[in-house]
C-alpha cells in the first residue's frame, strides 16, 4: 500500500514557493486596494451615507436596537468597525509579505547550496578525465 503512494507521490519542486509568492503577491494588491477604499472611508467618516451608516449598525446590532441608535452613535460604531477592518487588512498584508520572504528565502537557499556543491555533469566529466 505504501508503495503506491510513494510511486503516484511527485517530488516537492521549487514550484510550490513560487506558486505561494505568485499567490500572495496577487492577495496583496488586492487586500492593498480594500485597504486604501477603507481607510479613506474612515478619513472622510462624516461623509458616509446612511445606507452605510445602517450597514454597520446592522453587522453589530439586531434590528430592534439599530432603530433606537443616533447618528452620533451611528459614526462612531462605523468609526470603530472601520478602524477594526484597517487593523486586519494591514496585519493581512504583513502576514502575506511574511510568506513571501519566507518563499524568497528557500528558493535562496535552494539555488546557494545548488551553486556551491553541485557540480555540472559537462565538469565532472572533463575533472574526470
Amino acid at each position: 500500500r505504501s508503495s503506491a503512494a510513494v510511486s503516484s507521490h511527485r517530488p516537492v519542486s521549487l514550484g510550490l514557493p513560487v506558486a505561494f509568492m505568485k499567490k500572495c503577491s496577487e492577495q496583496i494588491f488586492q487586500t492593498a486596494e480594500l485597504y486604501s477604499q477603507v481607510r479613506l472611508k474612515l478619513q472622510n467618516l462624516t461623509e458616509l451615507t446612511s445606507d452605510e451608516l445602517r450597514e454597520f449598525s446592522q453587522s453589530r446590532f439586531n434590528g430592534s436596537i439599530q432603530e433606537r441608535l443616533t447618528t452620533q452613535q451611528r459614526h462612531q460604531l462605523a468609526q470603530k468597525c472601520l478602524t477594526q477592518i484597517v487593523q486586519f487588512k494591514g496585519r493581512e498584508i504583513s502576514s502575506q509579505l511574511y510568506i513571501i520572504e519566507n518563499c524568497l528565502f528557500i528558493i535562496w537557499r535552494h539555488l546557494d547550496f545548488y551553486f556551491l556543491h553541485c557540480i555540472p555533469s559537462d565538469e565532472e566529466r572533463r575533472m574526470l578525465a
